[in-house]
This record gives structure tokens, C-alpha cells and sequence, in this order.
């Protein structure tokens, strides 16, 4: 073993000790990155079952009800956990519900009355909502 001098290093304890410490971090590394990854992918599920929740909400025939799924999905589409295309996909569903009630003759946005509607004229808008 003379001629080449780390071959009497790889044959140590303090290399097998070395690969031991390089192998737990690798491990280390590789495990904190699958729970990482399961934990985003758990907390994206629950951001989708409380976006299937509030989505009911706004099919609900009680006016108060589709407020409350109204409110809670803008607070959805500001959460950490809604990328882009979740806030696309709630858009375009909220669109289709109030076209839906539109047609009906029953659209009602979130905090208004079916006799607010009626009486607003541009003459008396005092701007307050933009």
C-alpha cells in the first residue's frame, strides 16, 4: 500500500467515520425534502377543500350563504397556498355563478340588496365603492 497514500486513509475508521456523517446528510437532506414537499401538497389539499366548500356556498339559494362563500374565497385568492391558476380557476367559477344568478334575475353581489339594485342610477353614485 505504498505507493498510493490516501488508500491508507480509505482504509481507516476516520474515513468510515467520514462516509457515515456524508451518508446521514444525504439522508438528512433527501427526508427534509420529502416532508417539505408533503407538507405543501397537504396544506394545497386543504386550500382546495375549503375553495370546493366556499364554491358550494355561492350555489346556495340563501343570499346569505353566497356571501359567506363569496367572502371566504377572496380570502382564498389571498392566501400563500393559491398560485395563479387556482385564482384563474375561482375566477372563472365565480364568473359562471353570477352569470348563473344574472340570468335568473336573482344576481346579488355580497353585501347588497335586491333594493339597492333597483334604486341605484349613475346620477346618485357617489363613487364610495371604487
Amino acid at each position: 500500500m505504498g505507493d498510493f497514500p490516501w488508500t491508507e486513509f480509505v482504509m481507516s475508521p476516520g474515513f468510515g467515520g467520514l462516509a457515515a456523517v456524508v451518508a446521514a446528510t444525504i439522508a438528512y437532506v433527501g427526508v427534509h425534502k420529502t416532508v417539505k414537499s408533503r407538507q405543501a401538497a397537504d396544506r394545497k389539499a386543504q386550500w382546495w377543500d375549503r375553495a370546493r366548500w366556499a364554491l358550494d356556498l355561492t350555489l346556495h339559494d340563501d343570499s346569505e350563504h353566497r356571501e359567506v362563500g363569496y367572502s371566504v374565497l377572496e380570502a382564498l385568492g389571498q392566501s400563500e397556498y393559491a398560485a395563479e391558476h387556482e385564482t384563474d380557476l375561482i375566477d372563472a367559477a365565480l364568473d359562471r355563478t353570477l352569470d348563473a344568478y344574472a340570468a335568473q334575475g336573482e344576481a346579488e353581489e355580497p353585501g347588497s340588496t335586491p333594493e339597492a339594485e333597483a334604486q341605484w342610477t349613475p346620477e346618485n353614485d357617489d363613487g364610495a365603492d371604487s
